[in-house]
């Protein structure tokens, strides 16, 4: 991901997860800014709309349901990453990883190269959302 994005998502606002269910039993997990959370389940669902695009998993697997959002309250950008990775990780417990895509394990291994390793184990290894199995 670009520095300029980070920069641009990087300050406090109010942030959201969502999950779908994507045809063939396939789940995504992403993460919005709360304001723009009705626009960006659109565009995951193929409407162009805005100026982001669709995630290239939700074009080869179309969304059909939305399953759950999250309001997780006013977070920086990072907060929000990890808390997306921790319901990445959840749905890949209950459904396997070969099902599941969201937060990290959408990146290319372009963007995965850039990440250090301290910000991997950071975004990965702390994962946990209490009271959640």
């Amino acid at each position: 991901m670009s520095e300029a994005f980070h920069r641009r998502v990087k300050g406090m606002m109010p942030r959201s997860i969502y999950i779908l269910r994507c045809q063939g039993d396939f789940y995504y997990v992403g993460e919005s800014s709360t304001e723009n959370l009705k626009l960006r389940i659109r565009q995951q669902f193929g409407e162009k709309v805005g100026k982001i695009p669709q995630a290239k998993f939700c074009a080869d697997h179309k969304p059909e349901e939305v399953i759950e959002t999250h309001d997780i309250g006013i977070t920086e950008y990072k907060e929000a990453e990890m808390l997306e990775n921790a319901w990445t990780k959840i749905y890949v417990g209950r459904y396997g990883a070969d099902k599941v895509r969201g937060g990290v394990s959408c990146l290319d291994e372009d963007e995965k190269k850039e990440i250090s390793s301290d910000t991997k184990e950071e975004i990965l290894g702390k994962c946990e959302i209490d009271g959640l199995d």
